[in-house]
Formats: C-alpha cells, sequence, structure tokens
C-alpha cells in the first residue's frame, strides 16, 4: 500500500504541475499516467479523472477535450497501483488564487478527514467513523452534501454565513492579487498517514 501511495504522490504532483491556464485535460493525464509508470505504477483499476470546472461535477469521468482556464477549479482523482494494492487521491487545484470560502472549507474537509482518522480503532465498526465525520459536519450547521468523507468541497452548497460572509465580488475576483498564483487545497501526501 505504502508503494502504491508514492505512486499516487509522483501522479498526483505531476498532475498539479501540468495543471495551468489553457492546459488540456489530455495533457495532464499524460503527465500523470508517465509520473506513476516511471514510479512503477501497474495498470489501475480507474482514472486518471482530469475534470475542469465545466464539468467538476461529473463524478468518476475521465478526462476529456476540454481546457483548464484562469481562476477555475480542476478536480484530479487518480489510484496508484503496485501488486494490485490501489492508493486513491483527490485533489481539488485552482488556476489562481482560492476563494475565501473555499480555503475555509478545505480547513473544514481536514477536520472532517482527521475526524474520521480518529474514528478508526481497532474493533471499531464502520458507522461510528461515518458518526465521527458526520458529528463535526453536523456542528458547523452545514448540509451534508458539502463536504464528503473524502474530504472534498463544495461551498456552493454551503450557507454564506457559516463561511464567513459574502463571496468575493466581480471586481475584487478580477483584482491582481486575486488571479496570479494556482493553489491546491488539502494538499497532503501518503507521508501524512
Amino acid at each position: 500500500m505504502h508503494q502504491a501511495a508514492r505512486v499516487s504522490d509522483a501522479g498526483t504532483v505531476a498532475a498539479i504541475e501540468a495543471t495551468h491556464d489553457g492546459a488540456h485535460e489530455a495533457d495532464v493525464a499524460a503527465e500523470c499516467l508517465a509520473a506513476m509508470t516511471k514510479a512503477g505504477c501497474a495498470p489501475a483499476a480507474f482514472g486518471p479523472f482530469i475534470r475542469p470546472q465545466n464539468r467538476i461535477a461529473e463524478e468518476h469521468t475521465t478526462w476529456g477535450q476540454g481546457q483548464c482556464r484562469h481562476a477555475e477549479r480542476v478536480m484530479l482523482e487518480l489510484t496508484g497501483c503496485v501488486a494490485r494494492y490501489h492508493a486513491s487521491m483527490g485533489r481539488l487545484v485552482y488556476i489562481g488564487t482560492v476563494r475565501d470560502e473555499d480555503a475555509i472549507m478545505a480547513k473544514l474537509a481536514s477536520s472532517a478527514f482527521a475526524a474520521l482518522m480518529d474514528g478508526l480503532k481497532p474493533g471499531g465498526q464502520a458507522r461510528d467513523v461515518y458518526d465521527a465525520w458526520h458529528r463535526l459536519v453536523a456542528e458547523t450547521g452545514l448540509r451534508r452534501e458539502a463536504v464528503t468523507p473524502e474530504g472534498l468541497c463544495d461551498t456552493d452548497l454551503a450557507p454564506r454565513h457559516r463561511l464567513g460572509g459574502a463571496a468575493p465580488s466581480p471586481e475584487q475576483k478580477k483584482s491582481p492579487a486575486h488571479q496570479n498564483r494556482a493553489q491546491v487545497i488539502s494538499r497532503s501526501t501518503s507521508n501524512d498517514f
């Protein structure tokens, strides 16, 4: 599993580095697959799934013919495979600056993941792990769909008052400070576990 996780790390880093304004989905996938293969990946059960903003809601679909665009999100999901053991990873990448409410949701997702990990105990039941996650999400007042057990968030499902105010105005989104750097939400690796 650790070897498969290292393969996932290599693919994730390569995919993130290949994601930029104008990048074609197929090019991001090619870089991801090349890095995973060089790291020792066998043919995996799925992916990589590369979904830019216009297809972000299409869960578990591979790359398409589209392009990544500035100020948009790109969902990356992949799995490294070594000796048929798989280690999946998902990352939400921003081309430009992360919206304030998304940064807050990233912290919540990280806390929710920590709650999941705390719920894992020898002899425990799956419902105990789910309940640990669900309690944390319920305490925030967010709808359950806003944060998934995998830690992925959709701030469009979250009430604005729970995220510290309104979304940035169109003028704020156009400012150079809001547009000039690519960021990744919740960038953990296999070494974090």
